[in-house]
């Protein structure tokens, strides 16, 4: 959720600091070029938090820290309109900030292998605690082999 005006500082999902994974962006209420997610184009390949370069909320400071390791890294607005989602590796640093008028809502999905065990963070900063309660998980396809999460029934009760 984001008023007018809100920001949301740069960022990795630091789930994917500890596991491979990928972050589906849902846009559902008031997405618009002026509310959208932004991403910083190659950052992915960096391995570390925004945070461990200083960088908080200013996307020039962002993009300079970014391109002392990934020289052709870019600030990119993602265009969405409710109901469009965008796919991300979560290491991608990644923030908005609500220039428009209309509040905006979002839902966010987390994808890992069934070998990665997954958690939930307590917090976005460094060093990162985890919730000791395990989150539910659905298998998306196959078997777990591995079982290490918790794993619930899709909707309508299928495995």
């Amino acid at each position: 959720e984001s008023w007018p005006g809100k920001q949301h500082r740069w960022h990795v999902d630091v789930e994917n600091l500890r596991w491979p994974g990928v972050t589906a962006y849902i846009g559902l209420i008031g997405m618009d070029q002026h509310s959208t997610l932004k991403v910083m184009e190659g950052s992915q390949r960096i391995g570390r938090a925004p945070q461990a370069f200083g960088v908080d909320k200013d996307d020039a400071r962002a993009l300079a820290a970014a391109q002392e390791t990934v020289p052709d890294s870019r600030i990119v607005s993602v265009p969405l309109s409710p109901g469009e989602f965008f796919l991300f590796d979560g290491l991608i640093w990644h923030g908005s900030h609500n220039t428009g008028t209309d509040k905006r809502l979002a839902m966010i999905a987390h994808y890992a292998r069934p070998d990665a065990r997954v958690q939930i963070p307590l917090g976005f900063d460094e060093p990162t605690r985890w919730h000791e309660w395990p989150p539910p998980c659905v298998l998306v396809r196959g078997e777990d082999r591995h079982r290490v999460n918790r794993m619930v029934l899709k909707p309508g009760g299928r495995r």
